[in-house]
C-alpha cells in the first residue's frame, strides 16, 4: 500500500503544481494566513520535507535547504516533483523488509532518533497531504475555484 502511497503523492504534487505554475508571482507570495504565509513558501515547505526525509531514508544529509537554492520558481517546482519521484522510485522496488526496517537520522536540532521506515513514509506522505490541503484553501482565498482535485480516491479512480 505505501508504493501506491507515493505513486498518489507524486500525482497529487503534479496536479497542483502544474495549477499553480500557471499563477502569477504576485499571487504566489500574497500574504495569506497560514502555517505558511504564502502559496510559494507553502510549496516550499513540501519540498523541503520531502527532500530532507527522502536523504534521511538514503542515509544521506541535507547540506542545504533545497529553496535557498536559486533558481527560477518553474525549475524550483520541477526539482520538487523529481523528490516526490524519487521517493516513488526508492521504494517501487523493496521488498517488504524495507518498510519494516529502522533509519536513525539527526533531527533539526541535532538529536539522533530512530524510526520505522513505513512510519517515516506515512509522515512525509501525510505531511504533503496536509499542506497541499493548506495550498487549496489559500488558492480559493485568493479567488481560484477550478482547482484540480487531488483527494486520494480521485487518484484511485484513474
Amino acid at each position: 500500500m505505501m508504493k501506491k502511497y507515493a505513486e498518489y503523492n507524486y500525482w497529487a504534487n503534479l496536479q497542483l503544481t502544474n495549477f499553480i505554475l500557471k499563477i502569477e508571482n504576485e499571487k504566489l507570495n500574497t500574504e495569506i494566513i497560514s502555517s505558511f504565509s504564502s502559496i510559494r513558501k507553502t510549496v516550499y515547505h513540501i519540498w523541503d520535507a520531502e527532500v530532507i526525509w527522502l536523504e534521511r531514508l538514503l542515509k544521506s544529509t541535507v547540506s542545504a535547504w533545497p529553496p535557498s537554492q536559486i533558481f527560477d520558481h518553474e525549475t524550483k517546482i520541477d526539482i520538487l516533483l523529481s523528490s516526490s519521484k524519487n521517493l516513488l522510485e526508492l521504494i517501487q522496488d523493496k521488498p517488504d523488509s524495507f518498510f519494516q526496517g529502522f533509519t536513525t537520522y539527526s533531527d533539526s536540532k541535532g538529536n539522533s532518533l530512530t524510526t520505522l521506515n513505513d512510519e517515516i513514509l506515512h509522515h512525509v506522505f501525510n505531511h504533503s497531504t496536509f499542506h497541499r490541503g493548506q495550498l487549496v484553501t489559500m488558492l480559493r482565498q485568493l479567488g481560484y475555484n477550478q482547482i484540480p482535485q487531488t483527494d486520494f480516491i480521485a487518484f484511485v479512480r484513474l
